[in-house]
């Protein structure tokens, strides 16, 4: 196989492995936004204060998988851009070529970034996910605090807001990494 064969190869395995990436995010959010509160209202039915207790932890279990799909995602679109898209702009001399390097020009007459429906939909899934988390930690709140008294109540909120500031945190930071291919 010489590199011309190899690098036609590997474009083709990271554009499948991208389709996959993105079945696997749209399957996350579309059964994750059903799930949530899905499994919340049965626990409410049943009274099983377990799943009610774990349910932010199973939030941010959720928003760890879409963060991973969508940095896997732009990590093989960056590999083509730097690497297969670099080599062929470079052998042809032809700065036209590859849609990594068309998705992230901003042409004069396309002001507007050309994956802002990546962004949108990012945005959306995570303000949909702080709602989802707020709500769960105020549902294990009450249930610490029936369970359990004012000190369960400090130490289940006081973990909980821990953890989603640790999340929020890595949100913004890893924002940008989930829509560019630059970074």
């Amino acid at each position: 196989m010489d590199q011309k064969q190899f690098m036609e190869h590997e474009y083709l395995t990271l554009r499948e492995e991208i389709k996959e990436t993105k079945t696997r995010l749209f399957r996350l959010a579309a059964i994750s936004l059903v799930a949530m509160p899905s499994f919340y209202s049965v626990a409410k039915i049943y009274d099983l204060k377990a799943i009610i207790l774990s349910l932010p932890l199973l939030i941010c279990a959720v928003i760890l998988l879409y963060l991973s799909e969508s940095r896997a995602l732009m990590r093989c679109g960056t590999y083509i851009k730097n690497n297969i898209e670099y080599k062929i702009r470079n052998e042809y001399k032809d700065n036209n070529i590859g849609w990594e390097h068309w998705l992230q020009e901003r042409p004069s007459e396309h002001k507007t970034d050309r994956r802002d429906f990546n962004k949108f939909s990012a945005v959306f899934f995570y303000i949909v996910f702080f709602f989802y988390y707020v709500t769960s930690v105020h549902q294990a709140a009450l249930t610490c605090h029936k369970e359990f008294g004012v000190i369960g109540l400090a130490v289940c909120l006081g973990t909980y807001v821990g953890i989603g500031l640790i999340f929020i945190t890595i949100m913004v930071v890893y924002f940008k990494k989930c829509c560019r291919t630059d970074n």
